[in-house]
């Protein structure tokens, strides 16, 4: 008796049982992998990005002494570095965005602060090998920074060279909210003058980048951070 036919269609049902397996528990063994990967990798993704930011702390806490020494105890420059949450919406997205600042502030009753303000400190800034520039400096408005004594700033950008975040020098004169203090009116008008006879001159270095954690003091939001503010 030929029992050929009968084990052909056993070996072809167990074929088409082994294919049905594989389409069923494919997609589960591949999530399975995804997962694996993503807990062995990510440590390693999370240290590498840590680093780079401890990087950019230490060149920039590096910098931000050699102002400090430049200034002696003339100006009070202060540094933070911190970490906000990244939203879209009303969402976090679960990433950082991580800032170091150098900033200081003061009043100024003429032209002449902001003037030697950003002859003392900006070659330190310009002219320091852990920066390499991105654009030139850049006035607002060109026949008025330095000039005259109104509403005016001026800006460079800059690569940090260890980390690449980005960095942004900044020097302002902006209107004073009320006498003798370091608050200001950042809704003032580019060119209008002070009215006031006294105004607020502020200089930061300001680098960030977007990080994967909240390697720094964590806060709510960077957008406008200025330490001594």
């Amino acid at each position: 008796m030929n029992n050929k036919p009968t084990n052909i269609k056993k070996n072809s049902g167990k074929k088409i049982l082994k294919i049905a397996l594989i389409i069923l528990f494919s997609p589960i063994i591949i999530i399975l992998l995804i997962t694996l990967f993503f807990q062995i990798a990510n440590p390693i993704f999370d240290k590498f990005d840590k680093d780079k930011f401890i990087k950019l702390d230490t060149q920039m806490q590096s910098l931000y002494q050699k102002i400090k020494t430049a200034s002696n105890g003339v100006d009070d420059w202060k540094y933070m570095a911190v970490c906000s949450p990244n939203h879209t919406g009303d969402w976090a997205t679960g990433d950082y965005n991580c800032v170091t600042s150098i900033s200081t502030v003061k009043t100024a009753t003429s032209v002449d602060v902001i003037n030697n303000l950003q002859s003392k400190y900006y070659p330190i800034i310009d002219n320091s090998a852990t920066l390499r520039a991105k654009t030139e400096l850049d006035p607002e408005l060109p026949n008025d920074f330095g000039k005259k004594f109104v509403v005016s700033s001026a800006f460079k950008d800059y690569y940090e060279m260890k980390s690449k975040a980005v960095c942004r020098y900044l020097i302002e004169l902006n209107q004073s909210t009320r006498d003798n203090s370091l608050s200001y009116d950042m809704n003032y008008s580019y060119g209008l003058n002070i009215n006031t006879g006294i105004g607020i001159t502020t200089i930061s270095l300001r680098c960030e980048d977007t990080a994967r954690g909240s390697w720094y003091t964590h806060i709510q939001s960077t957008s406008t951070l200025i330490p001594g503010e």
